[in-house]
């Protein structure tokens, strides 16, 4: 009988340790997430925030869009026009990972292009204004010379709709037209 009851009270001292252990490594899997904060909605995975569109950083607190808002100056050479300087501003929008681009081209003056921001990329969207389709893409480049919000490569195209039809590339198609994507300093 003495050793029946010895046998259950082994058991049971396995039994505990075998729920300890399991207890304590799921618990561990799990510790990753605690005491991190996700901001805004942010989601946190294995000690890792998912952030948010419109949303950057360890812990989901920086807007992506602040690193494109503010004035740059754009050089550019397209496939249709001359070389080119001239200062562009770009505007905060309501939604977390819109902006508004003024004078892009240095044509749409009065019109607000609308871009979308994820990350470090900024696209626009195919619009129409002031008879020309524009459509585009491109994203801050660091840089020793500029810093690290300093640069923009932008490869857009700007698509005259009246009788013209003149297509200008700015690094779009640069395979099929030769074309460079347009650089945005930061002022």
């Amino acid at each position: 009988m003495q050793k029946l009851f010895g046998n259950k009270l082994s058991i049971f001292f396995f039994a505990a340790f075998l729920f300890w252990g399991s207890a304590t490594f799921f618990s561990c899997k799990s510790d990753k997430c605690q005491g991190t904060y996700c901001a805004h909605g942010g989601i946190c995975t294995d000690g890792v925030c998912t952030c948010p569109v419109g949303y950057t950083g360890p812990t989901c607190d920086s807007l992506s869009k602040l690193n494109f808002i503010g004035t740059w100056t754009v050089q550019e050479t397209g496939t249709a026009t001359p070389p080119n300087n001239y200062t562009i501003y770009i505007h905060t929008d309501t939604p977390a990972n819109q902006v508004f681009i003024y004078n892009l081209y240095n044509y749409f003056t009065t019109s607000q292009l609308r871009a979308t921001i994820k990350g470090d990329t900024i696209t626009i969207p195919n619009q129409q204004f002031q008879g020309k389709v524009v459509f585009g893409s491109g994203f801050i480049c660091p840089s020793v010379e500029h810093g690290r919000y300093g640069a923009i490569v932008m490869k857009y195209e700007v698509i005259d709709t009246s009788i013209t039809g003149k297509v200008d590339d700015f690094g779009v198609y640069p395979l099929q037209d030769h074309s460079k994507a347009s650089n945005w300093i930061r002022q």
